[in-house]
């Protein structure tokens, strides 16, 4: 934290006579502390917001306005409550499936499985019994400029960075701690980079802070390879989903492979059940 702070002060004396002036010390702690030590800021989140907004640092602080992407796995749970529950928008969309020809060809040739959809997310939110369906207490969530940084996250190959490839693989072992039996998958959340609808708690202005221009900043710049825009809204609209399953496929064997036979079975590829829920039947 010395080094931090040393860096910090000779960067303020560089930029003293310039007209372009830094951001606050206490605004370089937020993003500093999150993008490089992995912690969730304080309560002077909605004083960040305010500057943003206020448009007073122009060059250094802005929302970022296009699409976002955040790779994840995810449970049977969540796939069930997200994209074909409580908070989507299915139900008024059933009419527009994909016929079972074209889904064929689409399915072979790509992979993948995507449509567009409209759903609020956020970390906060619960499921119908009352479980969280992601992480409370989490005002700033990883998002990314690009959908190859965001797709090296939920689905990581052997080239990917070594953080990637093992986060992929905490993440899948963190489900054997419920003690029972669950399907998982690896999901791409694409957003417009607007916050969520009128009458969601949250709305804003904005939904996330562009990092870029930050990167110029002490310490900051060995992460610019993520091109980050976290999110520092309660809730966000997903306008598209993405879900890579032969990728996912792949990037699970891997993961699991020295896993025992019993823990494999309780922690299973949850594939075209997944796809049916979201509302696309695999034939």
């Amino acid at each position: 934290m010395k080094h931090l702070l040393e860096n910090w002060r000779e960067f303020l004396k560089e930029r003293a006579s310039s007209d372009d002036l830094p951001i606050p010390e206490w605004v370089y702690d937020i993003i500093y502390g999150y993008v490089i030590q992995g912690k969730q800021p304080d309560e002077r989140m909605w004083e960040l917001k305010d500057l943003l907004n206020s448009n007073e640092y122009p060059n250094w602080l802005r929302w970022y306005r296009g699409p976002a992407y955040r790779g994840m796995i995810v449970s049977d749970t969540w796939v069930d409550e997200w994209l074909g529950g409580r908070y989507s928008d299915w139900e008024k969309r059933k009419g527009k499936l994909l016929s079972k020809h074209i889904f064929n060809l689409f399915k072979r040739f790509k992979g993948k499985i995507e449509r567009e959809i409209k759903i609020a997310y956020g970390p906060g939110m619960k499921g119908l019994m009352g479980q969280s369906l992601a992480r409370d207490k989490k005002p700033m969530e990883s998002w990314s400029k690009s959908y190859s940084v965001a797709k090296s996250y939920a689905v990581p190959q052997w080239r990917d960075f070594y953080h990637q490839q093992s986060g992929f693989g905490r993440s899948l072992g963190g489900y054997l701690k419920g003690g029972s039996s669950t399907g998982v998958l690896s999901i791409i959340l694409e957003s417009d980079g607007s916050a969520a609808p009128a009458g969601m708690p949250g709305s804003d202005e904005g939904a996330f802070l562009d990092l870029e221009p930050l990167y110029k900043l002490p310490g900051l710049a060995p992460e610019a390879h993520i091109q980050e825009v976290p999110s520092i809204v309660p809730f966000v609209t997903i306008t598209r989903i993405h879900i890579p399953y032969e990728d996912f496929k792949r990037s699970y064997d891997r993961a699991t492979k020295k896993w025992k036979p019993e823990e494999r079975e309780r922690i299973v590829p949850y594939i075209k059940e997944a796809a049916e829920k979201a509302g696309i039947i695999l034939f």
